[in-house]
């Protein structure tokens, strides 16, 4: 412990403290603050002060509260600064409320499809053949017929559902990118995630649901790593047409992009699409 928080300062570590000080703002030294009031006071008046105050940076209160009192401040400046301090926190967490917002799916608590292709285009650009990444596209067998028989509040409980289930099996980012369509990006390679989705495929045929005597469902998978100049859309393009031939040859499997041909020209991409998609769900 640093110091005596009930109003007596027991010492001052100045190298954690100028470390504490320089994450959230300019860097400043020990020695600047232990030998020159000056350089302290002008981080304290320039940065905290004025404006708004860092993200996070009400948690060091007690840090910056100690030195002022050491430095001589008046106790109205010390006040100012908690209630600054505070206020930064109140933004800083209805920003992250925001942020969970934009970016979750409110059904599966899953990321929605803008921040799952954020976040697996910039796992493209950095992946490598040192580093491969693969994707697991899979969705819901017969999900039409699941809304259509026993209505949508069992279909969202059956999304929700498969959506945890996802969640406990992936170790990397899942996301809903369609409406019974789900995605994960794993830091693996082809056959560690057929590995994964054959892992999941079990799990999703093994559930139950009471709610509108579903009983069990199935899901169809698609799976393709990164190669070499891939985007994140060549990459999911991929494993939507594996996706469809598990679907075409029987559902409830695991299809891998090296089980198949799958031709590099765009017109082909597009007709195995659409025949793809002509398959019922």
């Amino acid at each position: 412990m640093l110091f005596d928080f009930g109003g007596t300062l027991a010492f001052l570590d100045y190298e954690l403290l100028a470390d504490e000080f320089s994450r959230r703002g300019p860097r400043i030294d020990a020695l600047q603050l232990e030998h020159s009031e000056y350089a302290g006071r002008r981080w304290i008046d320039e940065y905290l002060m004025q404006g708004n105050p860092p993200s996070g940076i009400g948690a060091y209160y007690d840090y910056f509260r100690a030195w002022m009192v050491t430095a001589g401040y008046p106790g109205e400046r010390v006040e100012e600064l908690r209630a600054r301090l505070r206020a930064a926190d109140r933004l800083t967490s209805m920003q992250c409320e925001l942020i969970k917002y934009a970016t979750t799916d409110s059904l599966t608590g899953l990321l929605n499809r803008r921040a799952f292709l954020e976040d697996a285009s910039e796992a493209c650009a950095a992946a490598s053949t040192n580093n491969p990444i693969s994707t697991i596209l899979f969705d819901i067998d017969h999900f039409k017929s699941i809304n259509d028989g026993h209505g949508h509040e069992t279909g969202d409980v059956v999304l929700a559902t498969v959506g945890t289930a996802a969640k406990m099996v992936a170790n990397g980012t899942v996301g809903r990118i369609g409406g019974e369509e789900f995605c994960i990006l794993e830091h693996c390679d082809l056959a560690d995630a057929v590995e994964l989705a054959e892992t999941l495929r079990t799990s999703v045929k093994n559930l139950k649901f009471s709610k509108g005597e579903v009983g069990s469902i199935s899901c169809s998978f698609g799976v393709a790593e990164w190669e070499p100049g891939d985007t994140v859309d060549r990459l999911l393009r991929r494993a939507d047409v594996a996706m469809y031939e598990a679907k075409s040859t029987g559902r409830d499997r695991v299809v891998a992009t090296d089980q198949f041909a799958i031709p590099d020209r765009r017109d082909g991409w597009r007709d195995m699409a659409i025949a793809a998609k002509r398959v019922s769900r």
